[in-house]
């Protein structure tokens, strides 16, 4: 993934808030959890960020979509073939996913195909 995707979504601390939220990934993160009150999580995201226990987070997209998927209870979690859909779009979420897991098995496709197959 590259640099500037990283940080395209941080939290600012002297702003007290998440930079580069636009309402175009506020909306695909509500439709990606439909159970999960994303306005009021965000709100629970800035006040950890702002304690002690989360003063080395950077709030980064990475981290609001770990802690969204946290709340979302298992039965949110669309079919496989709604996955598939989502994952062949081209949104920014599916983007930076797709890049970040480029990145973690570069030099390992081995394993992932290996760990792909059906064992039978």
């Amino acid at each position: 993934m590259a640099k500037s995707n990283r940080s395209s979504v941080y939290f600012d601390r002297k702003l007290r808030c998440f930079v580069g939220m636009d309402e175009a990934l506020l909306k695909e993160l509500k439709s990606l959890y439909p159970s999960v009150n994303v306005d009021a999580e965000l709100l629970k995201m800035k006040h950890w960020i702002e304690s002690p226990k989360g003063k080395l987070s950077k709030g980064t997209i990475n981290f609001i979509i770990n802690w969204l998927g946290k709340k979302a209870p298992a039965a949110d979690f669309p079919s496989a073939e709604k996955q598939l859909e989502y994952i062949q779009s081209d949104t920014f979420l599916v983007k930076i996913i797709r890049e970040y897991l480029e990145d973690l098995w570069k030099g390992r496709e081995h394993l992932l195909s290996f760990n792909s197959q059906d064992s039978r």
